[in-house]
C-alpha cells in the first residue's frame, strides 16, 4: 500500500537501477546490432528512415544494454533550455511539445528493441527504462513477447500504443501521458502501474487482459469522453490477481467498464471521481467478481450510475463518506456481497437505488440498523412493480444477526408498503374495482392491527384480553340492571318449591307498602341454578373452542321479567338491554375472527 505514495523520484530504487550520464568506452553489442539494422533502413529510400539513429536513441540503447535508466528529462539534461511561460515544471509531460530534440525518441526504435529476436537476446532482465522522453510515432507491440518490463516514467507518447495479445513482465508508466492504449488480450506477469499523474487522452482498452499482480491507477486521469465500446477505460473480462486501485486523485471523464472482470484482491475507489457528465452510466461493473472488498470512501464522487448488476463481492461493499450528487445512482440488482457497510448521508436519492435481487450475508454493525432508517433505504428503490425481495432479504439478515424484532418490523413495513403501492386508487377503475380495493384495504388493515400480517400472531392475545375485559364490564353492568336473565323458566322458584310461600308473602307485603312491582309475580332464581359470573361469561362467549357453560344458562333479555318501569331508569334499562343483545353476537364473532387469525399467523397462512 505504501508504494502508492512513493514520489516519482523513488522509482529508481523500485526499479533497482541508477541513472548514467556517461557512455561506456566500448559500444555494447546491442548498439552495434541496432546501428547495423537502422543503417540498412536509412539506405532504403522506400523506408524514409533518417537519420539511422539519433544521439538520444543511441543513449537509450546503451543504457538499456547496461540495465540502467535512460534519463531525458529537460530538468536534468537541458537545465538551461527555456520553455514557454505556461510550463512551470520543465519535466511535465504536458509540455513535451516544447522539449528539446535531445528528449525525443522514435517509437520504432523501442519497438525494435522489444521485437527483434537478436536484440531481445541481449536485453537485460529489467528491460527498457525511460524517464522524461517524448516518444513520437505509434508504439506497435502487438503479439510481442517481452520477458522484461517496460518502464516509462513521465514520458509523453504522442500516438497510440498497441499491445494487443502481447506478453510482458510488467508495465510501469507512472506520470506518463499517452494518447490511446489498445491492449486486448495482453498478458502481464507482474504489475501494471498507471499512477501519479498518468494521463490518457484517448481510450485505454484492456479487454480480457491478464495481470499477475495488481493494477494501480491512483492519481491517473482518463480524459476520453466515451461510453460503451468507446468508454474511457475498458477492462471487460480482465483477470487481475491482485488489487485494483482507482483512488488518490483518480479521475475518469468517460465511462469506466469492468464487466465480467475478475479481481483476486479488492477494488479501491476511495476519493475517485467518476465524472461522465455527458451520459448517465459512469461505472459499469456488471458481472464483476471480487475475492476481496469494494471501497467507495473518502469523498469519492460519482456523477451518474455505478452499476454492479449481478456482481459477486466476497468481502465488504463499503459505500460511505461519498460526495453525493443529485444524479448519483447505485444499481445492485442480483448482486451479492459478503458484508454491507453504508451510511445514510451517502445513499442515492429516491428512485436512484436498485435492489431487486440484491443479497448480502450481513450488515456491518457500523451501518444503520434502525428500522426507520433501513425502511427509508428500501423505499429509495422506486419501480412500477412492488418487489418484496429486498425487504425479505434484509429481514433474514437482521434475524441471523440477532435483531429479531427489527426483522419483524421490516416485514411489517413490507406489507404496509405493498398496500400503499398496490391498493391505491388511481382514478381509472370501475365502481366495482374501487369497492374491491376498499374491501382489500379493510381486510389488510385488520390483519395489520391484529396480528401484524401474521408476523406477530400472539399480538391477537392483547386484543382478546381487551375484548374480554370490555365484555366483563358490559355484562357486569347488565347483571346489576337485571338484564342478564336465565335462558328458561326452570331457573325460577315454582309454587311447589319450599321457598315459594315465603317469596309470595314478601312480594305482597312489598306491594301493600307501595313498592313498585317489577314483575307480575314473585320471581327468584333457584339456588340450584348456576350463578352468573360476568368474567366467565365474557370468556365463554368470546373463546370459540372453550365451553364454560355460562352461555348455556344466561342471556341478555329485557322483556322476560320487566313489566313497566317508569321514568329514565326504565328507559335506560330497556336501551341497555337492547345494546347487550346487539353487542353479544359481535363479541362472539370477534372471538372467532381473532382465533382464526392467530391460528393462521402461527401456521404462516397469512404471511405474504
Amino acid at each position: 500500500m505504501n508504494s502508492m505514495r512513493w514520489p516519482l523520484g523513488l522509482a529508481l530504487l523500485f526499479i533497482g537501477s541508477a541513472f548514467a550520464q556517461d557512455q561506456p568506452d566500448e559500444d555494447p553489442e546491442l548498439l552495434k546490432l541496432a546501428r547495423k539494422h537502422f543503417d540498412r533502413l536509412a539506405r532504403d529510400p522506400e523506408k524514409n528512415w533518417n537519420p539511422a539513429l539519433t544521439p538520444s536513441e543511441e543513449k537509450l540503447i546503451c543504457n538499456t544494454a547496461a540495465g540502467r535508466f535512460a534519463d531525458y528529462s529537460p530538468k536534468h539534461n537541458s537545465p538551461n533550455y527555456e520553455l514557454g511561460p505556461q510550463c512551470e515544471n520543465k519535466d511535465d509531460p504536458a509540455c513535451a511539445d516544447e522539449w528539446p530534440d535531445s528528449s525525443v525518441l522514435r517509437a520504432d526504435v523501442i519497438a525494435w528493441l522489444c521485437t527483434d529476436k537478436h536484440a531481445k537476446e541481449l536485453m537485460p532482465h529489467n528491460g527498457i527504462q525511460i524517464w522524461g522522453a517524448r516518444i513520437e510515432g505509434k508504439l506497435d507491440l502487438e503479439e510481442a513477447d517481452l520477458p522484461f518490463q517496460l518502464v516509462f516514467i513521465q514520458c509523453r507518447i504522442i500516438e497510440d500504443v498497441r499491445l494487443s495479445c502481447a506478453r510482458v513482465k510488467g508495465l510501469y508508466w507512472d506520470g506518463s501521458h499517452v494518447a490511446s492504449i489498445l491492449a486486448d488480450g495482453l498478458k502481464v506477469a507482474d504489475v501494471v502501474l498507471f499512477r501519479n499523474g498518468f494521463t490518457a487522452t484517448g481510450q485505454v482498452r484492456l479487454l480480457s487482459v491478464e495481470i499477475g499482480a495488481r493494477l494501480e491507477c491512483g492519481g491517473a486521469k482518463f480524459l476520453h469522453e466515451g461510453w460503451g465500446e468507446q468508454a474511457g477505460l475498458v477492462a471487460d473480462g480482465a483477470k487481475i490477481k491482485g488489487d485494483v486501485f482507482f483512488r488518490h486523485g483518480f479521475e475518469a471523464k468517460g465511462q469506466v467498464s469492468l464487466q465480467a472482470t475478475e479481481i483476486g484482491g479488492s477494488l479501491y475507489c476511495d476519493g475517485a471521481k467518476f465524472l461522465c457528465e455527458n451520459w448517465s452510466d459512469c461505472l459499469i461493473a456488471d458481472g464483476l467478481k471480487v475475492n476481496g472488498s469494494v471501497y467507495f470512501r473518502e469523498r469519492a464522487e460519482i456523477h451518474g450510475t455505478a452499476s454492479f448488476v449481478s456482481a459477486k463481492i466476497d468481502g465488504f461493499f463499503r459505500w460511505h463518506g461519498l460526495e453525493r450528487h443529485e444524479n448519483t445512482e447505485l444499481w445492485l440488482q442480483s448482486a451479492h456481497v459478503g458484508t454491507l457497510r453504508d451510511e445514510k448521508a451517502s445513499w442515492p436519492g429516491e428512485g436512484k437505488l436498485k435492489l431487486d435481487g440484491f443479497t448480502y450475508d450481513r450488515v456491518d454493525e457500523n451501518a444503520p440498523l434502525d428500522v426507520e432508517g433501513r425502511l427509508m433505504w428500501l423505499r429509495l428503490d422506486r419501480s412500477d412493480r412492488f418487489n418484496p425481495q429486498p425487504y425479505e432479504q434484509l429481514a433474514s439478515v437482521l434475524k441471523r444477526q440477532g435483531h429479531e424484532e427489527d426483522a419483524k418490523n421490516i416485514l411489517v413495513g413490507k406489507e404496509q408498503d405493498w398496500a400503499a403501492h398496490e391498493l391505491r386508487i388511481v382514478g381509472n377503475e370501475t365502481e366495482w374495482q374501487e369497492w374491491k380495493i376498499r374491501l382489500r384495504r379493510v381486510v389488510h388493515g385488520i390483519l395489520g392491527a391484529t396480528v401484524d400480517y401474521g408476523y406477530r400472531p400472539l399480538k391477537a392475545l392483547w386484543w382478546a384480553l381487551g375484548i374480554c375485559v370490555l365484555g366483563l364490564l358490559l355484562f357486569k353492568v347488565g347483571q346489576w340492571l337485571g338484564v342478564m336473565t336465565p335462558v328458561n323458566d326452570k331457573a325460577y322458584l315454582q309454587s311447589k318449591d319450599p321457598d315459594w310461600s315465603r317469596l309470595r308473602r314478601r312480594h305482597l307485603l312489598g306491594m301493600r307498602l307501595g313498592a313498585k312491582a317489577l314483575t307480575k309475580s314473585p320471581r327468584e332464581i333457584s339456588a340450584d341454578y348456576p350463578k352468573f359470573r360476568a368474567w366467565v361469561y365474557s370468556i365463554d362467549e368470546f373463546a370459540p373452542l372453550v365451553n364454560l357453560r355460562q352461555g348455556d344458562f344466561w342471556i341478555p333479555n329485557l322483556n322476560r321479567d320487566v313489566r313497566a318501569i317508569a321514568g329514565w331508569r326504565g328507559k335506560f334499562i330497556r336501551t341497555y338491554g337492547r345494546f347487550l343483545r346487539i353487542y353479544l353476537p359481535r363479541h362472539i364473532a370477534s372471538g372467532w375472527i381473532l382465533s382464526t387469525l392467530s391460528l393462521a399467523g402461527l401456521t404462516g397462512l397469512v404471511q405474504r
